[in-house]
């Protein structure tokens, strides 16, 4: 009895982690796309190597925020 009660848990635990995965995947993938897009339209960056880096330090910080 306790062990299909602990199997059921761990299942229902495995469904969540999954979800929850999946849900902060979309939403750092989300971000991303807006930042390449908000970086490239930005007319202050005037060469590839800061767009490059500006693009760097923002990724770097949403996955940070996220994890």
């Amino acid at each position: 009895m306790m062990e299909t009660t602990q199997q059921a848990q761990f299942k229902q635990l495995e469904a969540k982690h999954e979800r929850e995965l999946k849900e902060m995947n979309a939403r750092q993938t989300k971000i991303s796309l807006d930042t390449s897009k908000e970086v490239a339209n930005d007319k202050t960056l005037k060469t590839k190597q800061e767009k490059d880096r500006r693009l760097r330090e923002k990724k770097q910080n949403n996955t940070k925020k996220k994890n």
